[in-house]
């Protein structure tokens, strides 16, 4: 599930910047949301996979985007750049719908049970944790 939520933050903000570059023209935060973008879909990835290493990376890839969210809304709200925004309904749902589905992903990742499998995976007799 966390694997899937990780997904959805990803498609929900290429399709945000998508919007973003047709609207303004500006490609400059470009390559800094595609790392974010990479970072997401490989740790999805290894988690479908069930590879233990995707466990750690997801662990690393949801906090640095929940912090960097929080982060994020603090300097937009206090700064006054989040009113001069053009389309603040669209940062808003994309704030939303990214920080929920990383927070939930990350809260997923933490969870005993998501350990305890993680553990499971690798104690496995004759299991190296790849297929």
């Amino acid at each position: 599930m966390a694997a899937t939520l990780l997904l959805v933050y990803a498609g929900a903000t290429v399709l945000t910047l998508g919007f973003w570059v047709w609207q303004t023209g500006i490609f400059e935060p470009a390559p800094r949301i595609l790392v974010r973008v990479a970072a997401a879909l490989a740790a999805a990835l290894g988690l479908y996979r069930r590879q233990r290493w995707a466990w750690w990376l997801g662990l690393l890839v949801a906090t640095w985007l929940v912090a960097g969210a929080i982060r994020a809304i603090a300097v937009g709200q206090l700064s006054g750049l989040a009113a001069r925004r053009p389309y603040p309904l669209l940062d808003y749902l994309q704030f939303a719908v990214s920080f929920g589905s990383v927070a939930a992903a990350l809260a997923l990742l933490v969870a005993p049970s998501s350990r305890a499998a993680l553990h499971a995976t690798s104690s496995a007799p004759g299991s190296s944790g790849e297929r």
